[in-house]
């Protein structure tokens, strides 16, 4: 009912497409969000240090910057040490992990066995997989998971 709702609600009778009511939706969408994208914003300048006023050469240029100018701007890297133990542990949990399916019914146990050689095969996928299930784990780690 909500697709046919949906469908309603973004073309016209005869077919076309309603842009006004799409646009007022995507707005709606985007600026219900906002405090989203701040905080996903704030996760990725926490990880990487980033800064108002941070230069490319680490050193306070402002002439008010305190203790003086051109004074050493260190780097403290907090977040991102700990996310990437985190990535490695999960790592090693896919790579050393073992999947089983257990049956619910009796009638379930020939799609556990597929579902157990299926998740087996995709523990030994090829690199790619790899590639995205690391960058999964990082994501989770930086965003959260409930964003």
């Amino acid at each position: 009912m909500e697709e046919s709702t949906l469908t309603d609600l973004a073309y016209y009778d005869d077919g076309t497409p309603d842009m006004v009511a799409i646009k007022q939706a995507y707005l709606s969408d985007f600026n219900e969000n906002e405090g989203f994208y701040e905080r996903s914003e704030d996760a990725y300048k926490v990880r990487r240090n980033l800064w108002a006023g941070k230069s490319k050469s680490l050193k306070k240029e402002h002439p008010s910057s305190k203790p003086w100018q051109f004074a050493s701007d260190n780097e403290a890297w907090v977040a991102d040490p700990r996310i990437d133990s985190l990535v490695a542990l999960a790592w090693n949990a896919w790579e050393n992990g073992d999947v089983f399916a257990a049956p619910v019914g009796s009638d379930d146990l020939e799609r556990s066995t597929s579902v157990s050689n299926f998740m087996r095969y995709v523990m030994t996928a090829p690199h790619h997989v790899q590639i995205m299930i690391e960058k999964i784990a990082s994501a989770i780690r930086e965003y959260g998971l409930a964003r």
